[in-house]
């Protein structure tokens, strides 16, 4: 199993997750609000992690929210296996 290396790449793939997340709970559940404010949170406390901001922005994108989670998730998952 391949180690993280922090990478702009795992750094995306890691923001898209939280936001389809965040997205999807804000869709599903009555603790969506809490979840968009953890998301926000998140995004504006990584300091230089500047693609783990963009990744939750693209995540949070209304019509996205499970394509970025499942494709946040894959990513990382196949980046783990290699």
């Amino acid at each position: 199993m391949a180690e993280f290396t922090g990478q702009n790449d795992e750094q995306f793939a890691t923001g898209v997750a939280i936001g389809g997340v965040a997205n999807v709970l804000a869709n599903t559940t009555t603790i969506g609000s809490s979840a968009t404010t953890v998301a926000s949170w998140i995004g504006a406390h990584c300091g230089s992690l500047s693609a783990v901001k963009l990744g939750i922005i693209v995540g949070l994108s209304p019509h996205l929210g499970m394509i970025a989670l499942l494709g946040g998730v894959g990513y990382l998952l196949y980046k783990a296996s290699r």
